[in-house]
C-alpha cells in the first residue's frame, strides 16, 4: 500500500493499482472501500498509520491528473460522495487544467455546481481524523479549477453553459465562510489581504468572478461591456456595499484586477473608482488594501490615468 505522499495519509491502494482501473471500476472501489474502523463498526478514533480516506483521495488526485480527459467524463458520478474524494478528484482536474490538458468541462462544471451548494459542515467527525470535516477545502479547490478553466487559451471551458458557471461562482461568493474567521487576526499574523483572498472561499471566488467576466468578453461575440454581464455587476455591487463582511480581502482583489475591469468596460470602471479606492478617512485601510495591489499590477499609473 502507498500513501499519497511521504509521511502523509496512507492509501489502501497504490497509484499503479488504482491507475489500472477503468473509470467505472475506480468509482466502484471508492464507493465500496471503508477505513478499517468503519468496516469493523468501530468509530473510536483514527491514527496516522491507518489506511485512510485522505490517503485514497491523494492517490485519486494523481490518477485523475494522469488521465484527465477520460476521468473528467465521469465527474458528475462523484456527486454525493465524501467531500474528501470530491476535492481529490477536482485537484487532479486542477493540475491537468494548469497543463492545458483536454478536459470534459461540462461534466466537471456540473460537479462543481453541485458541490458549491453543499453545506459547509458535515456533523461531527472528531472520531475520524482521516478526512475533510466540511466542504470548505472542496469549495476552495472549485474556485481554483474555475480560475484555470476560465481562460482565453486552448482547452478553456467552452462557452456553452455560462449560467451554470456563474451560478457556481455566485454561490461560492456568498459562501458562509465570509462570516467566519477573524480577518483582523489573520492579517496581523501571516496573511496580507491578497494572500488571504486565495485562502478563503469567497475571496478566491471573487478572483473567479473577474475571470468569468473576461471569459464572457472573450467568447461572447455580442459582448457590449457591463450590460452583457449584469449578473457580474450586481455581484460586485453586493461585495462593495458590505465592507464589514468582505473586508480588506475583497479590496485587495479588486485593486489587483482593476486594469482588467477597465478592459471589461471603461465607463463602468470609472464609476467604481471611488468605491474601490475610497478616500474617506474612516476607510483608509480599504484604500490601502486596494491601492497596494493595484500598484503591483500597474505601477506607473493611477486608476484615473488608466481610464
Amino acid at each position: 500500500m502507498e500513501s499519497g505522499f511521504v509521511g502523509g495519509p496512507r492509501s489502501p491502494i497504490s497509484f499503479d493499482e488504482l491507475g489500472k482501473k477503468s473509470p467505472a471500476e475506480l468509482l466502484e472501489y471508492i464507493r465500496s472501500w471503508l477505513p478499517q474502523q468503519e468496516g469493523n463498526g468501530e468509530t473510536d478514533g483514527w491514527h496516522h498509520e491507518a489506511e485512510s480516506v485522505a490517503g485514497l483521495a491523494g492517490v485519486l488526485t494523481t490518477v485523475v491528473q494522469s488521465r484527465p480527459e477520460e476521468f473528467s467524463r465521469i465527474a458528475q458520478q462523484f456527486i454525493g460522495l465524501d467531500p474528501t474524494y470530491v476535492r481529490g478528484f477536482l485537484e487532479g482536474i486542477f493540475n491537468a487544467a494548469r497543463k492545458r490538458d483536454t478536459i470534459d468541462w461540462a461534466a466537471v462544471i456540473g460537479l462543481c455546481h453541485w458541490a458549491a451548494g453543499e453545506l459547509a459542515e458535515i456533523g461531527s467527525r472528531d472520531a475520524l481524523g482521516d478526512r475533510d470535516t466540511n466542504w470548505t477545502w472542496t469549495k476552495q479547490t472549485i474556485t481554483r479549477v474555475l480560475q484555470e478553466g476560465l481562460n482565453e487559451e486552448s482547452n478553456a471551458v467552452p462557452f456553452l453553459s455560462p449560467d451554470e458557471v456563474w451560478d457556481t461562482i455566485k454561490t461560492l461568493l456568498h459562501s458562509p465562510d465570509v462570516l467566519q474567521g477573524n480577518e483582523e487576526a489573520e492579517l496581523s499574523s501571516h496573511f496580507d489581504p491578497l494572500t488571504r483572498s486565495l485562502n478563503t472561499v469567497s475571496g478566491s471566488a471573487l478572483h473567479a468572478a473577474i475571470k468569468y467576466a473576461l471569459w464572457v468578453r472573450h467568447f461572447d461575440k455580442t459582448f457590449q461591456g457591463i450590460s452583457s454581464i449584469s449578473e457580474f455587476a450586481a455581484a460586485l455591487d453586493y461585495v462593495l456595499e458590505r465592507p464589514e463582511v468582505y473586508g480588506l480581502t475583497s479590496r485587495a482583489v479588486l485593486g489587483q484586477w482593476f486594469p482588467w475591469l477597465v478592459l471589461i468596460d471603461a465607463t463602468w470602471a470609472k464609476d467604481q473608482v471611488d468605491r474601490i479606492f475610497p478616500e474617506q478617512k474612516e476607510r483608509a485601510r480599504l484604500w490601502e488594501a486596494a491601492w497596494s495591489t493595484y500598484m503591483d499590477s500597474q505601477p506607473t499609473a493611477t486608476p484615473r490615468m488608466v481610464l
